[in-house]
């Protein structure tokens, strides 16, 4: 059982691996979820454009479900009464500088209407569980320095920043990004996550 944002009990959120049929809940929470954390950060009209693109992108969502381009990446949704609340992806670092026991959490975004529902801490807490029993022994994740709602949600779940920083280009603009890092062998997690949950 989990609560959301107003301390009410909620019905439970389960994580499991994506299907086929799952591909157009996550693409509705990777527009939509871009379109709310990254403004002010990409132009408007990106962001806005990313709608129109709504059937391409469920389409590579499709083929990254079921044909991986990665070797060993997994997607994992988080869902609650049937609906597609977050999803995470996750496998082997595609970092030039990363040894052979090195995951790498791709990507976690939550619907913008499910922030501070469980679901982003429910992802985070299966991802690297599974990731530790694929073999890794630390994984890493690139973050937006411009997203501080992130950057503290990782800071809760034991990420930190290990120095790599690289630029971002969407829509004609330039961000940062930065990169953080956590060990995988500490199984009990982050002891501190007060604060909204994602």
């Amino acid at each position: 059982m989990t609560r959301d944002a107003t301390g009410a009990a909620d019905t439970l959120i389960t994580v499991r691996p994506a299907l086929l049929e799952d591909a157009s809940g996550i693409t509705l929470v990777h527009i939509t979820a871009w379109q709310v954390a990254y403004r002010g950060i990409f132009p408007d009209r990106f962001l806005d454009d990313l709608s129109a693109g709504f059937d391409d992108r469920m389409k590579r969502w499709q083929v990254i479900i079921t044909t991986p381009e990665q070797p060993g990446s997994v997607t994992l949704v988080a869902e609650r009464d049937g609906e597609i609340l977050g999803w995470l992806s996750y496998g082997p670092s595609r970092d030039e500088d990363a040894p052979p026991a090195e995951g790498e959490v791709y990507g976690i975004y939550i619907h913008p209407e499910h922030w501070g529902s469980g679901a982003g801490h429910a992802l985070m807490d299966q991802g690297t569980k599974e990731l530790r029993a694929a073999g890794y022994a630390e994984a890493t994740l690139w973050v937006l320095e411009d997203n501080p709602r992130a950057r503290r949600f990782y800071a809760r779940h034991g990420w930190r920043e290990d120095g790599a920083i690289e630029e971002f280009e969407r829509g004609g603009a330039t961000a940062m990004e930065l990169r953080y890092r956590r060990p995988l062998t500490d199984r009990e997690g982050p002891a501190d996550r007060k604060g909204p949950a994602d």
